[in-house]
C-alpha cells in the first residue's frame, strides 16, 4: 500500500469498497468503439427524400446534393453534376476514352472498381458470399438478390 500523499485532503479519499456507488465519468473514446461491439441498437441517419439509410450522418450530408442538384463539380462537356471529385474524375475519364485494362485478360473497364471487381472472376476472392451456398460477390444487392433465390 502507498503511504498516504499530504497534497491529497483527507475528505477526497474514498473507501476503495464504496467503489460501485462512485459516478464514473463517461469515457470521451467510447463514442470511437463501434455501436455493434456494444450490442446497442443503432439508428442509422436516413435521407428523408429517397428513405435510403447511411452508416454516419457524414455519409448522408455526401448524398445530399444527388436531390438539391446542388454540385461543386460540372462537366464542361455534358452539363452532368457531381457532389464529389472522385465521381467527377472518373466522368472525365469516360470523355478522354481512359480505361483500365485486365492484366489476366483482354477486357477493358471504365473505372477502376470495375476493374477490381471484374478481378476476382480470376482470383476468386469475393467480398461477400451466401449464407447458403458459399457463393461469392462483389456488390451486396448481388448476394440479397441470390439469397432469396438461394433458401
Amino acid at each position: 500500500m502507498l503511504p498516504p500523499n499530504p497534497s491529497i485532503p483527507a475528505s477526497a479519499i474514498v473507501d476503495p469498497s464504496l467503489s460501485d456507488s462512485i459516478p464514473t465519468i463517461p469515457d470521451p473514446l467510447a463514442a470511437h468503439v463501434p455501436r455493434r461491439t456494444t450490442g446497442a441498437t443503432v439508428l442509422h441517419p436516413q435521407c428523408p427524400l429517397c428513405l435510403q439509410t447511411f452508416s454516419t450522418p457524414c455519409a448522408l450530408r455526401r448524398h445530399m446534393p444527388r436531390h438539391t442538384g446542388n454540385f461543386k463539380f460540372w462537366c464542361k462537356e455534358c452539363s452532368k453534376g457531381f457532389p464529389h471529385r472522385q465521381g467527377y474524375q472518373a466522368h472525365l475519364d469516360k470523355h478522354e476514352g481512359i480505361t483500365f485494362p485486365c492484366q489476366k485478360c483482354d477486357k477493358r473497364f471504365q473505372t477502376k472498381i470495375s476493374l477490381k471487381y471484374h478481378q476476382s472472376e480470376h482470383t476468386g476472392i469475393y467480398v461477400h458470399y451466401c449464407q447458403f451456398c458459399n457463393q461469392g460477390f462483389n456488390r451486396k444487392i448481388q448476394l440479397l438478390t441470390h439469397e432469396e433465390q438461394c433458401r
